[in-house]
């Protein structure tokens, strides 16, 4: 992954999922489809302006972890919050899995 990717949390997002090709545009364009975390999936953060979303790496009953670009500036993170958490929109699954077909676009 290039560094200049880390500056955006949607690039980063794409990298590491091997989608750099699709057009996502801004996180808070993209949509949650799901109340039912799945590693692998995006999470959909209410923070900042533009949005935020993070790759779901591990789930319990309580907290979720995810790995995620440009919360620190310019850097890769990992962070974990309660699954209760408001901040937490939802989730974003690509088709009929994490890594199916469907683009995560504006208003999908």
């Amino acid at each position: 992954m290039p560094q200049w990717a880390l500056c955006s949390c949607v690039l980063t997002a794409k990298y590491i999922l091997g989608r750099e090709s699709e057009t996502w545009g801004n996180a808070r364009d993209i949509k949650p489809n799901s109340n039912s975390p799945v590693v692998g999936s995006l999470v959909i953060l209410n923070e900042g302006y533009f949005g935020h979303i993070a790759i779901l790496l591990n789930y319990s009953d309580k907290h979720i972890t995810f790995e995620e670009g440009n919360w620190e500036f310019c850097k890769k993170t990992v962070r974990t919050l309660d699954i209760s958490d408001p901040r937490i929109l939802g989730y974003f699954m690509f088709g009929p899995g994490p890594f199916g077909s469907k683009q995560a676009t504006k208003g999908q």
